[in-house]
């Protein structure tokens, strides 16, 4: 499939190669089935070549790459990418820090259903960090993500715990 320019088909080889199945794991053919898996339209590609970037698996390191390729599945609708993009951003690095560009991106993550997203995004509502500082709307998104199932979301402490319980 990947020989025949199918992205999905190269990114599923590649973790075929990164875990080790059935062969030895090759992590610098793990990266080059991600790359050209992204280079055929596949967002899974595009964020696990963005994850060899950032870790240097496979690759030399290179955190403005991993951005870039997170930022191309984000686009795409990964949410996760998104998180991972704006992480990097959020810290400054491999790119410039941006928080305000972080913030629109945890917001797509969250608007995708990624509850580390709404996290992510509600500690910057918290706190005033390339958003205005606004704790009503951290506390939605913390709700936000409870409600999908993060626990953690669960325990931050603008919460009222007592309405957040989530039937078993």
């Amino acid at each position: 499939a990947c020989n025949l320019g199918h992205g999905p088909g190269c990114t599923a080889l590649g973790l075929w190669y990164e875990r080790g199945i059935p062969l030895d794991p090759d992590l610098a053919r793990a990266a080059a089935l991600y790359l050209a898996g992204c280079t055929a339209g596949d967002a899974e590609g595009c964020e696990r070549a963005g994850g060899a970037y950032e870790a240097g698996t496979g690759v030399f390191r290179n955190e403005a790459a991993a951005t870039r390729y997170y930022r191309q599945a984000c686009d795409a609708g990964r949410a996760s990418a998104c998180v991972r993009a704006g992480d990097l951003y959020l810290a400054g690095r491999g790119v410039r820090t941006d928080e305000g560009l972080a913030a629109r991106l945890f917001l797509q993550a969250c608007e995708l259903g990624d509850a580390n997203g709404c996290v992510r995004l509600g500690h910057l509502y918290e706190n005033g960090r390339g958003v205005s500082r606004d704790p009503g709307r951290a506390e939605s998104l913390y709700r936000r993500a409870c409600a999908v199932g993060n626990v953690a979301a669960c325990r931050l402490p603008l919460l009222d715990r007592d309405d957040l319980l989530i039937a078993p």
